[in-house]
């Protein structure tokens, strides 16, 4: 089968697509994830297997979501002889279409279309190698059932040089199969006729000896029937005499059962007597204790009296103590509070003079702000028309070290003038009178011409080299250079540079420094905040000043006017501090002096609330004792009238008499109890209940004994009657004829079934062995696409179902199952298309491979691409990836990219 184009309309998430694919050769079909590649797969399977009336789930599965249409699919085939296009929708408008092109034009519709497809295709298609050959996403990563493939048989048959796949042969070995499976089933169990005529002859050996076992129970039968009529005769007798023995013993018991019922009765009777003796004696006693409870709680009662007598006196005195306590806290707050207004007056002082203290220090940080600021703006103004600075003065430094070095330089390059004086003289150097003693030398560098003159006596003249007028050049050029900076500097030389630095240095830390002032004098506030505090201070002290000239005032007119009637809780006007100190001791004082006069109070009203809690717990007191006396006195009344009832109901005398002859009939109650129970003791009361139980137990036995024997006996005798018309000898002669005709059946079953194996064996074998000498060759085409990839030390074994078990790289051999899922995955390929480069293209189908090599690593899949591009053009691969670089490297491969397809409208 080939595939030529395939077009899919509202399939999944595809909205349309047509792709026309090459009829041989490798294909790639390259678009992103969720393109529908693997979509386009599963469009053919359900073209090629389900009808448009399907509502499988298969089907509903590809019905595009959100859209009430059917899916549509239409591909272009080769099957064998027969070209045709076949077009399918379901779901929505249902329809079929067949139009064939070879061998015959023809078209057809509906389930005739269908019908004519599946036809076609048994005809035509090798469907185990169809699902074979394909390597699909969610597959295992296992080799290919290539075994029941008849076009792979056929064409490594033709590769073998063998005749081991004909027609001929096959329809042999199918009626071997078919005729053996009539006797076995494929793990060789027997079945059908064969396993029935067993089972037949053993159900006849079965009911053969079941008749036969019938007939030997009829005998048992009959032994069994006279010896339970003996049995039953014998246990009637027994159970004659146990009836009698049941008999004798029941009497011993009721006698026995008399005697336990009067030492009940006496027992009850002494039981009685006792509870009426003790409840006269407890009347009695609670009698009396009555009366000793009722001279115990009137001396109570006198006791509660006086002590509530006690108790009012205590409250009385304790009104007038907590009276006298109320008056002492009066006096205490009101001391208090006089204090009090002698510490506020204190405060004011004492904040009023520090007010004074912090303007005194506000204005002079003020003045020494301004004296700060003053300072600052004199140094900015000085460094403001600073010319030099420390990148300048380095540059001074470095310019006269140069020239320095270039004045050497030039000296060391010039001639040298060295005269030595022998003795005292006098002479002229360029004009200059010099005075040289005794071996006094004079020694300069030539470089310029110098006059040396002794007066009167010689001149000479030393002009420099020519070689000196390099460094004569440089020496120009350093002084120049420091020349320039100098003026730079507005300085004449290099000390004076340093001065002036040192100097602006110096104004430079008295700028810091007054900036530190300044700093530290402000304390994080700015002028203008100090000079708020100041105003604001300022008109704090003046309204205080004013306050205590006219409190001063007020206190002189007040003291010339008072008379020595005046309230004495006016307050007493404290001295005015003259210093913060003062004022602060003051304070102090006042402070001092509330705080005792505080005390003072709380431990008047400590007093006081002590007394008040005393005299409301005497009240409580009291009020209790009034309580508890006032019960107390009717309970007493109460209790009195009670056993003054009572006495006059029963008296005492009446109460003792009953009392003492209920003591007398329980005496003789007990005296009655002990009697009958010495007479109980002395019968043996153990044997005469085992005895009566035993016999009532054997009767019982007995009985059921009787009974038993008696129903077994009489359903023997039934059964015997029955199976006396039943004829168990002709049934057991009939059995035994059956038995005997099945076994002969079976016998005949047995040697067909035994030939027939042998046969299928020999078949068999012979198949195998022909399907052993064509794995060769299907074995030298995978090692021929292996080594491509993995090299010259590939290997691999193939079973008889053409299936790897195991591979060999470089003499390291690996079962399959064990290999890396890259390695699996590369041997499936492998596998499919070497099947397909043998089998005859015109049996051949598709190789699809969707997403694989994903385990693979660049150089492995470089090798596969190799291998894949080798193949034969006559075979059609087609290879699905959403990666474009994974197959780049086949060179004869064709490529399709597929893009996403946009949502239907409308």
């Amino acid at each position: 089968m080939k595939i030529h184009r395939l077009r899919l309309v509202d399939f999944r998430g595809i909205a349309e697509r047509e792709i026309t694919l090459p009829d041989s050769g490798v294909v790639v079909l390259q678009g992103e994830n969720e393109v529908g590649k693997t979509s386009m797969i599963e469009a053919i399977d359900l073209l090629l297997d389900k009808p448009d009336s399907s509502k499988a789930r298969e089907v509903r599965q590809v019905k595009p979501v959100h859209r009430d249409v059917g899916p549509l699919v239409e591909a272009e085939l080769t099957c064998g002889p027969y070209r045709f296009t076949y077009t399918k929708r379901w779901l929505r408008e249902t329809r079929t279409e067949l139009r064939l092109s070879a061998p015959r034009p023809a078209s057809l519709t509906g389930a005739e279309a269908h019908a004519e497809v599946q036809r076609i295709l048994t005809e035509t298609l090798d469907t185990s190698l169809y699902q074979a050959l394909r390597v699909l996403q969610a597959d295992d990563l296992t080799s290919a059932a290539l075994a029941d493939s008849s076009a792979l048989a056929a064409a490594l048959d033709r590769a073998a040089g063998t005749a081991g796949h004909d027609e001929e042969g096959d329809a042999l070995l199918d009626a071997v199969d078919a005729e053996y499976a009539t006797y076995f089933t494929p793990t060789g169990r027997e079945t059908g006729e064969y396993s029935a005529a067993r089972k037949e002859a053993a159900a006849a050996a079965e009911a053969c000896g079941a008749a036969e076992a019938r007939l030997r129970q009829l005998q048992q039968d009959v032994d069994s029937h006279a010896h339970l009529t003996t049995e039953l005769a014998a246990i009637a007798d027994r159970l004659e005499q146990a009836h009698e023995d049941r008999d004798a013993h029941e009497q011993a018991w009721q006698r026995l059962s008399a005697q336990r019922q009067q030492v009940a009765e006496a027992r009850e009777e002494v039981r009685t007597c006792g509870r009426e003796h003790a409840w006269l004696s407890e009347a009695a006693e609670r009698r009396a204790t009555a009366g000793r409870a009722l001279e115990t709680k009137l001396d109570a009662w006198e006791e509660l009296t006086r002590r509530l007598t006690e108790a009012r006196d205590e409250l009385h005195q304790a009104r007038v103590e907590q009276d006298e306590a109320a008056s002492e806290v009066t006096a205490a707050q009101q001391e208090e509070q006089r204090q009090q207004q002698k510490v506020e007056a204190a405060t004011r002082a004492a904040e009023r003079l520090q007010d004074l203290a912090e303007l005194d220090r506000v204005r002079s940080t003020l003045a020494a702000i301004e004296r700060a600021q003053a300072t600052i703006e004199e140094c900015e103004s000085t460094l403001a028309g600073s010319r030099i600075d420390a990148d300048l003065l380095a540059a001074i430094d470095t310019a006269d070290t140069e020239l320095a070095v270039s004045r050497a330089q030039h000296e060391a390059a010039a001639a040298r003038l060295q005269v030595t004086a022998l003795g005292d003289l006098d002479l002229t150097v360029d004009g200059a009178e010099r005075h040289l003693a005794a071996e006094e030398e004079l020694s300069s560098a030539v470089t310029e011409a110098v006059q040396l003159e002794l007066p009167g006596t010689l001149r000479v003249s030393v002009t420099p080299a020519r070689s000196s007028a390099d460094t004569e050049s440089a020496l120009s050029a350093a002084q120049q250079r420091l020349d320039d900076l100098l003026r730079e500097a507005g300085v004449s030389d290099r000390r004076a540079a340093h001065r002036l630095a040192e100097s602006e240095q110096r104004t430079r830390s008295e700028l810091d420094r007054a900036r530190e002032r300044l700093e530290e004098e402000l304390d994080g506030q700015t002028v203008s905040q100090l000079q708020a505090d100041q105003a604001r201070l300022a008109a704090r002290v003046a309204p205080a000043e004013q306050a205590a000239s006219t409190a001063s005032t007020d206190q002189e007119e007040g003291a010339a006017g008072s008379d020595a009637e005046s309230t004495p809780a006016a307050p007493q006007e404290v001295p005015a501090p003259v210093d913060p100190a003062s004022a602060q001791q003051a304070k102090e004082d006042a402070a001092r002096a509330h705080a005792q006069a505080r005390d003072r109070t709380v431990d008047a009203v400590a007093v006081r609330d002590s007394l008040a809690e005393r005299a409301s717990r005497l009240e409580l007191d009291c009020t209790l004792l009034e309580g508890k006396a006032s019960m107390a006195e009717t309970d007493i009344n109460d209790q009195r009238a009670a056993l003054a009832a009572e006495r006059a109901r029963t008296p005492d005398a009446d109460l003792d008499q009953a009392a003492a002859e209920a003591a007398a009939s329980l005496a003789e109650a007990k005296a009655a109890l002990t009697a009958v129970q010495d007479e109980l003791a002395a019968a043996p009361a153990e044997q005469i209940e085992a005895a009566r139980q035993n016999a009532t137990l054997l009767v019982e036995r007995l009985s059921t004994e009787h009974e038993q024997v008696e129903d077994s006996l009489r359903r023997l005798s039934v059964s015997l009657e029955m199976r006396g018309q039943e004829g168990l000898q002709e049934d057991y002669d009939q059995a035994l004829s059956t038995r005997e005709a099945a076994d002969s059946h079976l016998q005949h079953l047995e040697r067909r079934a035994r030939a027939c194996a042998l046969l299928h064996e020999t078949l068999h074998r012979a198949r195998d062995a022909a399907r052993a000498r064509y794995v060769r060759p299907f074995r030298d085409q995978v090692l021929a696409l292996g080594r491509i990839v993995y090299g010259t030390g590939f290997d691999v074994d193939v079973d008889d179902d053409l299936a790897i078990t195991s591979r060999t790289l470089d003499g390291v051999t690996v079962p399959f199952e064990q290999l890396s899922a890259g390695a699996r995955e590369q041997l499936a390929i492998i596998t499919r298309l070497a099947c397909a480069a043998v089998v005859d293209p015109e049996q051949g189908v598709p190789v699809i491979i969707d997403d694989a090599l994903g385990y693979s690593d660049p150089d492995r899949l470089a090798a596969m691409n190799t291998m894949i591009g080798s193949l034969a053009a006559d075979a059609q691969v087609i290879l699905l990836t959403c990666t474009p670089d994974r197959y780049r490297s086949i060179g004869s491969a064709s490529v399709i990219r597929l893009e996403r397809s946009l949502p239907a409208t409308g």
